[in-house]
């Protein structure tokens, strides 16, 4: 009789671990999925305001582009080919912003001016798309790869009184832009042009993270 009892009474504390094991089971994943939910809208959320402090610094970039375009003493350097002044102009108003790149472009794409001058020997084929997409649109803000380099860029015609040539200025997306982010908004950011470029930099905050 006492081994019966035994084994219904083993049997029943069997039971109850296995519903409290159930139980906190649930209990704890519950707990997983609903903080995986809340770490994906925080996510979201300090993302989209990263997204808007980088749409601001666009904001200013473009201004900055359309006074110098819509400057008459570039313009007439422009049109006449001097080098010397556009190049003059382009260093002083990025310089302003804290620009890191600006050029000239020819219609075709053809670089007449660039603050760097590694640039300036360059053909149309590094930017003809730029200029062609400015040119559907009527202006272009848009993230480009130049020279292994990510920048935030504004494309901006020079009207004379049409088209004679682009304006192109940039933010570097550099290690200086995603450590100012990251104090800023307490979350590790990456710059990265994607698997589409081989070999393309990443610049990131993350400690241990690899190219």
């Amino acid at each position: 009789m006492k081994s019966y009892r035994s084994r219904i009474l083993l049997l029943i504390i069997g039971l109850i671990v296995l519903v409290q094991a159930a139980t906190v089971t649930a209990v704890l994943l519950e707990t997983l999925r609903d903080g995986a939910g809340r770490a994906k809208d925080e996510l979201r959320s300090t993302g989209g305001v990263v997204v808007q402090a980088l749409n601001l610094r666009g904001t200013e970039l473009a201004s900055a582009v359309q006074i110098l375009a819509a400057d008459f003493g570039f313009r007439d350097a422009v049109a006449s080919g001097d080098s010397a002044t556009i190049l003059s102009a382009l260093d002083n108003h990025s310089a302003r912003i804290n620009a890191g790149l600006a050029l000239v472009l020819a219609l075709d794409g053809q670089v007449l001016a660039s603050t760097d001058p590694a640039l300036s020997t360059r053909g149309a084929a590094l930017f003809s798309e730029l200029v062609r997409s400015a040119g559907e649109r009527g202006g272009e803000l848009t993230y480009a790869m130049v020279d292994g380099r990510g920048y935030q860029l504004v494309v901006t015609a020079v009207p004379a009184p049409t088209t004679s040539a682009w304006i192109a200025m940039g933010f570097e997306l550099n290690a200086s832009l995603a450590g100012d982010l990251k104090r800023r908004f307490s979350l590790d950011v990456t710059f990265s042009a994607g698997a589409a470029v081989p070999g393309a930099a990443l610049v990131t905050t993350v400690a241990d993270a690899r190219p």
